[in-house]
């Protein structure tokens, strides 16, 4: 994670509209997806987020970058 003035920096994994997507999350122990986006998977580089998202396949519709706080 990227922290700049106290906002914390990151890559999701997002699938949806781009106005109300979901996030990739974890949930007793399987990948999940949420709207809740303090409960999605947080990348530090994109190319990881990139990674996990050619996993999952399909459901993917982008990676995106978000800040928190």
């Amino acid at each position: 994670m990227t922290i700049i003035s106290g906002t914390e920096f990151g890559w999701c994994i997002e699938r949806g509209e781009a106005s109300a997507p979901f996030y990739l999350t974890v949930s007793g122990g399987l990948f999940d997806w949420t709207q809740d986006n303090g409960k999605a998977l947080r990348f530090s580089r994109r190319e990881d987020a990139d990674a996990v998202a050619s996993v999952i396949g399909d459901e993917v519709e982008r990676v995106a970058e978000h800040g928190w706080g």
